[in-house]
């Protein structure tokens, strides 16, 4: 009976961390998004002046 309990409290603790890092990340990609511009690097330029 005691083993049922701690495996289904452990279940809920599990699922209510997964949710946790799953928000974090998100509210962490959205801060980052506002901060930085996700564009890439312009092209290379070469002098054929050789």
């Amino acid at each position: 009976m005691t083993g049922a309990i701690l495996h289904t409290v452990a279940a809920v603790l599990a699922v209510y961390i997964v949710k946790e890092v799953t928000d974090r990340q998100e509210q962490r990609l959205k801060r980052l998004e506002s901060i930085q511009q996700f564009a890439p690097p312009p092209p290379p330029t070469f002098d054929n002046a050789d």
